[in-house]
């Protein structure tokens, strides 16, 4: 079974050449290094990778370091047993699949050294445990910046700089260096959410109407969109794209959370009072609902999306069914 992937969207030179290189990148079993700003599509290149490589019939794997306590750090690096955890869990590097790093060096340098040491050895020792695993996935590590300036500022150890180092490395460019690839890129997420809110025929048209007439994106306007720096990079945009279709066309379902972040934005701006608490618990439910139609109701599948602990999740979840 081959998994769709979504498509890395550009026609830049930057983008083409990286798209050139997927076949071969995808036919290679060694990690492999993305490096880019926040939002410029990492994991997304990571996935167009592993939909083309020999474990493509296999689930795609990712770890954000940055959003684990130190004990969740632990645990999906090196797994763990009983008694130092409740039931037996496999290392993330165990995993006969492709796996995401992300933000690596937000871990310990205790973490770090068996990192480097996994990388070097093909295996892994679970906690708890002296019995040694074989490392079967293949480690895409995604960082915000590269290995060398990472290793300068103290984010990450000798050992593993260097055998980062060893690696393949990729760049991503951010979006104000490929701009020209704006239309596309709107085009593309235009499509995208009018074909998940089910949006045909003349509805279909009228809202590409308004998303031009009201985002300012019509041939003589696009130019205030390609001045704009867009920090957040291509997510940024997309966000920008479905924010101008929820609240200009009639179309699309307005959703509870949109109000509330539209109304705190406008008391704040006008000076009202009111209660951050009350309305940011409102945007966090219809977060967690949308969570948890996305993994089909689990719980834990949920928790670790959210980056939180099943506990935790439990907990937060539970306060708005009361």
């Amino acid at each position: 079974m081959i998994l769709d992937s979504p498509p890395f969207i550009g026609r830049c030179a930057a983008i083409t050449r990286l798209k050139a290189r997927i076949p071969e990148l995808s036919a290679d079993t060694e990690p492999l290094v993305i490096i880019g700003e926040p939002g410029v599509g990492k994991t997304l290149f990571a996935r167009a990778i592993h939909a083309r490589s020999p474990r493509r019939a296999l689930k795609f794997q990712s770890v954000n370091f940055s959003i684990l306590s130190e004990r969740d750090q632990r645990v999906a690096l090196l797994g763990g047993v009983p008694p130092e955890l409740s039931t037996t869990r496999r290392s993330c590097l165990e995993l006969p699949s492709t796996v995401i790093l992300k933000h690596v060096d937000c871990t310990n340098p205790f973490l770090q050294e068996r990192l480097a040491e996994a990388l070097t050895k093909k295996k892994v020792t679970r906690l708890g445990s002296d019995d040694v695993e074989l490392v079967h996935s293949r480690p895409v590590f995604a960082l915000l910046l590269p290995v060398s300036r990472l290793y300068q500022k103290g984010r990450i150890i000798e050992p593993l700089f260097r055998k980062l180092r060893e690696f393949d490395s990729i760049a991503i460019p951010p979006l104000r260096e490929r701009k020209e690839d704006i239309p596309l890129l709107i085009d593309y997420f235009l499509n995208e959410f009018l074909d998940r809110w089910n949006i045909r025929g003349a509805g279909r048209a009228e809202a590409s109407q308004t998303l031009k007439r009201k985002g300012r994106i019509e041939t003589g306007l696009l130019g205030l969109l390609r001045r704009q720096q867009w920090k957040g990079n291509v997510l940024e945009l997309k966000a920008y794209i479905r924010n101008v279709l929820l609240v200009n066309h009639r179309g699309c379902v307005q959703e509870m959370e949109n109000f509330e972040v539209m109304k705190m934005i406008l008391m704040a701006e006008e000076g009202s009072d009111f209660s951050l608490r009350q309305y940011l618990s409102v945007i966090e439910e219809g977060i967690i609902n949308r969570a948890l139609t996305r993994n089909s109701g689990s719980l834990s599948k949920t928790a670790h999306l959210l980056g939180m602990s099943e506990r935790s999740f439990n907990r937060r979840a539970g306060s708005h069914q009361g």
